[in-house]
């Protein structure tokens, strides 16, 4: 009797919405791909074909697969589409059409939570994918990523495994057949830890935080991959307002860290603590946006190690119920550094003296980020600084005026600037236009609802600055 072929033959499938889980797909695949080979993972941005019919290709791969993994995060349950009902009511919901296609089919279906979120319930999803709840799910989680990951995918491995054996068994060709319970049983009894009990050890493993991005930050020996462009390759480039406040409390390390996971930019504010810290918070106060044991406390006459113990942002202003701490310019640029062609747009809020601009500077250089940053300041005076001494240490750094209440004629404007934010009350075709002649990129802030993200559009806005960079980003796709 010949022996069964010992490398598994079967295909796998990611599900996922690029608005909450397209960081982590992505880097699930990467993982995947490298284990199995490209050719038997399906993912619909890295496998379909211009031209191909997006619908059928997507049904036509779930039919043929062994393993769909269901990646569902924190908008995966209610997001809507552009007509404003959920996009899981839709029949020709792809996520939908998937996960029916899976279920039908009698595939592997493995629901994977990522960052926190809770499986559904079976009255919260439409009938035909109900059955999904029952499904033994995946956690994915900040801790030990290359280990735990390299758990789930020996899981997968032994799975494939299994199914080829079955295939042989059956006597089939090709891609393995659906085993059935007599079978499933057998599988069960010769291996000598249960698959459930494999799957749940797996459940610790695969890292991927608030957003994913935090997966890529605790592991210096992989390579994160570059997140897809928020709203698609035809939207203005989108920055988050202070890291936005969808998913955790703006300006804290966490939204800097989603945000550039889902493909944003990234703008905060900079001020100068008493002794010399360079901080990320807008106001000349902590308050409004931090909780402090002190009260509103004034950056610049506290020192850092009071203002790092003292203040947290509120609880509720974060969808997992944490507070968390001021970050430090230094803290945020390092993180936003880890992520593949995320840049930082820093506002200096204050006057810099000659040692706050050589310590601003010096941050960028040494995590090499200054080519990945865009100084920006409503004073004009404070980018010219920034500009003479990045020369003088032989760097090029890009600046960017913003233009507040009163429109500031483009030729009174400096010609070295890279950019100009026009604040949208102010803005409009003729001065966009105006500008944009002049060679500047310009940015509309702040923007953050549907009509001003029309507006934007419509005055050809190259950047839009706003607080809801995932909504933004699911308004520009249907749009």
């Amino acid at each position: 009797m010949t022996d069964a072929p010992s490398t598994p033959t079967g295909r796998i499938f990611i599900s996922y919405r690029r608005q909450d889980a397209a960081y982590p797909a992505g880097w699930l695949y990467d993982r995947l791909a490298e284990r199995f080979g490209p050719e038997r993972i399906f993912k619909d941005v890295d496998s379909i074909e211009l031209g191909d019919d997006f619908v059928e290709t997507i049904t036509n791969a779930v039919g043929s697969c062994d393993i769909l993994l269901a990646l569902i995060g924190q908008e995966w349950l209610d997001i809507a589409g552009s007509n404003g009902t959920r996009r899981l009511d839709d029949p020709d919901d792809f996520v939908r059409i998937e996960i029916e296609a899976a279920l039908a089919r009698k595939v592997l279906l493995i629901p994977v939570l990522v960052d926190g979120v809770t499986m559904p319930t079976a009255d919260q999803l439409p009938p035909s994918i109900a059955p999904l709840v029952r499904r033994q799910a995946l956690e994915l989680s900040p801790n030990r990523f290359k280990a735990d990951t390299d758990r789930l995918l020996d899981v997968i491995s032994r799975t494939l495994s299994d199914l080829t054996d079955l295939t042989y068994l059956r006597g089939g060709q090709g891609r393995a057949a659906v085993p059935s319970p007599q079978e499933s049983a057998e599988t069960a009894r010769r291996s000598p830890v249960p698959r459930w009990m494999m799957l749940a050890a797996g459940a610790a493993a695969v890292a991927v935080v608030a957003a994913g991005v935090a997966v890529a930050m605790s592991m210096g020996e992989d390579d994160p991959k570059k997140p897809p462009k928020l709203g698609g390759p035809d939207a203005p480039i989108v920055l988050a307002h202070r890291g936005g406040d969808e998913r955790f409390a703006w300006q804290t390390l966490p939204a800097y860290e989603y945000a550039a996971g889902i493909g944003a930019q990234i703008e905060t504010d900079v001020r100068w603590t008493k002794d010399g810290v360079p901080v990320l918070v807008h106001d000349p106060g902590t308050t409004p946006g931090m909780e402090c044991e002190g009260g509103n406390l004034i950056v610049k006459d506290t020192n850092w190690p009071e203002l790092r113990d003292q203040c947290r942002s509120p609880a509720a202003a974060s969808k997992d119920g944490k507070q968390y701490p001021i970050p430090t310019f230094d803290e945020a640029v390092s993180a936003v550094a880890k992520v593949p062609d995320a840049e930082i747009f820093a506002e200096v809020k204050t006057v810099q003296d000659a040692k706050q601009v050589r310590q601003f500077l010096a941050i960028l250089q040494n995590v090499k980020m200054i080519d990945r940053a865009v100084v920006t300041s409503l004073k004009a005076g404070e980018l010219t600084k920034i500009r003479a001494e990045a020369e003088r240490i032989g760097e090029d750094v890009r600046t960017m005026r913003f233009v507040s209440k009163q429109r500031v004629p483009a030729a009174d404007l400096s010609s070295d600037l890279w950019g100009v934010a026009v604040q949208a009350d102010i803005a409009t075709l003729p001065y966009v236009s105006e500008l944009q002649a002049k060679g500047f990129e310009v940015m509309i802030f702040v923007v953050n609802t549907p009509e001003q993200w029309e507006e934007a559009k419509r005055l050809g806005a190259d950047l839009v600055l706003t607080g809801k960079p995932t909504a933004f980003g699911t308004w520009a796709e249907s749009n």
